[in-house]
């Protein structure tokens, strides 16, 4: 099973949970936290990109914003 992390701006058009932090809305796969109950941080380092990890492993690293789901 491979697994494919994205940032994407606009709708989730997934079933998915969402939380608001910082004025910004975040959306993770419903399916994902049920494989992944731990909780997710999101960080941004510079010239890297973002990185999505958990307290026990890292999910993404050089993430970055995309436009649409179909650049996935």
């Amino acid at each position: 099973m491979t697994m494919r992390f994205a940032l994407v701006q606009g709708d989730a058009s997934c079933p998915c949970t969402c939380t608001e932090e910082d004025g910004y809305t975040y959306c993770i796969d419903k399916e994902i936290l049920d494989l992944y109950p731990e909780t997710f941080t999101l960080d941004f380092i510079e010239n890297q990109g973002f990185r999505l990890y958990t307290n026990s492993q890292y999910m993404a690293t050089h993430m970055r914003i995309l436009a649409s789901i179909e650049e996935v």
